[in-house]
């Protein structure tokens, strides 16, 4: 083989190779789109809430807001009643859309061989953050339990009017599982950015 041939052979070899080495890199695992089609859905609200209990695709999620009554009423300092602050649950049963996602808001930790954390690369991140568009880091619906935290994503179907949509026509496009409400038994856990617990 001359020199010229065996130059080329040499290049074109470490073009295929290096090639083949960026697709395995770039590519996301196989369960993963790198891009959704949501032009059928369109966005309708965002809700947070705990997780009472998942059955795929039926997520129940508790959802508690708080109402305040009294205060004031009175003459001078300190003479009002002080306000009082009532907390309401309510518990909705919410279907996934079929291309609806579970989604971490920080990356899951990875673990070492000596079973303690280690970063995660460059290339690990970016393959959570698919697919694109997508918040936070991925996750799978069996991640989904009882006691966690999650920020949901609510879609509504465009051809469903606004002013008909029902709670039946809802349909959750990304859970964002921001942490635990059980701090007690897992006080190292959290309840992630946005759900700190507050100091009195």
């Amino acid at each position: 083989m001359s020199r010229i041939c065996l130059k080329l052979f040499i290049v074109s070899l470490f073009g295929i190779t290096t090639t083949a080495l960026t697709v395995l890199a770039e590519d996301p695992p196989a369960e993963v789109p790198k891009k959704q089609d949501w032009s059928a859905y369109a966005t309708f609200s965002e809700i947070a809430g705990e997780v009472v209990k998942f059955e795929d695709p039926i997520l129940t999620l508790k959802i508690t807001t708080y109402t305040q009554s009294g205060g004031g009423g009175g003459r001078g300092r300190g003479r009002g009643r002080r306000p009082q602050i009532k907390a309401t649950h309510k518990e909705v049963d919410l279907n996934f859309a079929e291309q609806g996602l579970v989604r971490w808001q920080k990356p899951a930790p990875k673990m070492g061989a000596n079973g303690r954390k280690v970063p995660h690369s460059f290339k690990e991140i970016q393959m959570m953050k698919l697919p694109q568009g997508a918040p936070g880091y991925l996750a799978a619906r069996s991640d989904l339990v009882p006691g966690q935290i999650v920020a949901l994503t609510l879609v509504r179907p465009r051809d469903v009017p606004l002013s008909k949509v029902t709670e039946t026509d809802l349909q959750i496009k990304y859970a964002v599982i921001a942490g635990s409400s059980n701090v007690a038994a897992d006080p190292g856990a959290g309840l992630g950015a946005g759900f700190e617990k507050k100091e009195k």
